[in-house]
């Protein structure tokens, strides 16, 4: 096995390449760490200190990066494998053991890319928080991933070898459904494992001996899953219904407020589609490129599922894209569209997922969305904001009589099946709209 910690020269040569070009100076600053000199706009310029931030090398035959990722996770080695990854799995464990290292190899080999996290590092600084432990390897599995540069989203899969096993643990204890394929190799601690204080409850999850246990696990990789244009698309089909709504996730992807919504119109007899936001602008994507997406969305699934009406939907990051999409359909597929609900409308929005946004760090909303929003005729539109934020754009667009309603608690607001109720609420009124103005003499003369 090859050094990962070999010549300056070439940690240099990798972070100029991980930083995308942006580095106009690496130097050796004498203590291990590195200086790396970043340009930015309007000839800003910003000296970065980089104490392990990005040190590279190889790991077998594969790149291997060293991330300071600070806080509880330290220093995050990452593997990446040849060739386009198939899956990203957060490898938890005893820092610098070999056979953490080994299982790397393995599993890189297998198309993975695999990030080593100091298993008993985190678990000295938070022994016992299941929530924050859930929420920070889901911001940890981004990280690794746009640290790899990886073009596509890859959720992350959970491995704990060893007390990565307690980890694992308490990841599930807190959102058992967001970690789909956890597993725990070997004897873990499992008795040591609290939650604010309380043992972890039972949480399904696979269970897989020491030895030659990888290929076990690569079998659980997410299959690829053909859907329509390659666009991340979760159907729900109501025979008989004739409407369709289209739900735009959060950048959160479709979690647990998106489905709930999605369910609940379900089960009320609508068929749904919805759309992950985090897989699909996870890579950039223009306005133009993604309107001419929901077009084709749009007229496919009207003709597969036998519906007239649509409904556009979309909440948070999918809400505030949407104003942009709408603009940008033909004409007569803004006429098929009946109503438009935003939920958690911001002023502002970008085109690609930011990693910041999820920790609710502000830059990169470089679009305004208001003057979207003039392209959708006001009867259309619905506002739902939470009365605990404060920087929705919702309570400005009453005087433009936009339909506005507020909730109780904040961006993820109160209860779903409220959310739920103003949605279809709107669809009645908008309807009336719809056919009066589809009847008046004015709609149908023909033009001179």
């Amino acid at each position: 096995m090859r050094s990962w910690n070999f010549a300056l020269a070439q940690q240099a040569r990798f972070a100029r390449y991980c930083l995308h070009g942006r580095a106009s100076a690496v130097r050796d600053r004498g203590d291990g760490a590195m200086a790396v000199r970043l340009s930015g706009k309007q000839g800003m310029t910003m000296l970065v200190v980089v104490a392990g931030l990005v040190v590279a090398g190889f790991l077998g035959n594969h790149w291997l990066q060293q991330r300071r990722v600070g806080g509880a996770f330290g220093n995050v080695l990452v593997v990446r494998p040849h060739g386009e990854p198939r899956a990203l799995v957060l490898l938890l464990g005893q820092a610098r053991s070999p056979d953490l290292d080994q299982a790397a190899q393995a599993l890189a080999k297998d198309g993975a890319v695999v990030g080593i996290v100091d298993a008993t590092r985190y678990l000295a600084h938070h022994p016992d928080q299941c929530e924050a432990a859930s929420n920070e390897l889901k911001w940890l599995g981004l990280r690794v991933l746009r640290g790899a540069g990886v073009d596509q989203y890859l959720a992350p899969m959970l491995v704990g070898m060893g007390n990565g096993g307690t980890l694992v643990r308490q990841a599930l204890a807190s959102s058992a459904a967001a970690w789909p394929g956890a597993t725990i190799v070997g004897e873990d601690a499992v008795t040591a494992a609290t939650c604010e204080g309380k043992p972890v409850q039972a949480a399904t999850v696979s269970r897989l001996p020491a030895k030659d246990w990888v290929a076990t696990a690569v079998q659980r990789f997410p299959p690829a899953v053909p859907q329509f244009r390659g666009l991340p698309l979760i159907e729900l089909p109501h025979a008989g219904s004739d409407r369709l709504v289209i739900l735009m996730s959060g950048d959160g992807g479709w979690a647990a407020l998106d489905k709930d919504v999605a369910e609940q119109l379900h089960r009320q007899g609508y068929s749904v589609l919805g759309w992950n936001s985090l897989r699909y602008f996870w890579s950039e994507k223009s306005p133009e490129r993604a309107a001419a997406d929901l077009s084709a969305v749009i007229a496919e699934y009207r003709q597969r599922w036998h519906v007239t009406r649509v409904d556009l939907v979309g909440y948070s990051f999918g809400a505030d894209v949407m104003p942009f999409l709408y603009a940008r359909l033909p004409a007569d597929q803004q006429a098929q569209v009946r109503t438009v609900s935003l939920l958690g409308l911001s002023s502002g929005t970008g085109f690609t997922v930011r990693i910041g946004g999820w920790l609710g760090w502000s830059g990169g909303d470089t679009h305004p969305v208001a003057p979207q929003l003039q392209a959708i005729p006001t009867d259309k539109l619905l506002c739902v904001y939470g009365e605990e934020e404060e920087d929705s754009l919702c309570p400005s667009l009453r005087a433009s009589g936009i339909a506005v309603r507020m909730t109780p608690g904040g961006h993820h607001f109160g209860t779903s099946e409220e959310l739920t109720g103003l949605i279809t609420d709107h669809w009645q009124p908008a309807m009336v709209a719809a056919t009066a103005s589809e009847l008046s003499p004015a709609a149908a003369a023909p033009a001179p």
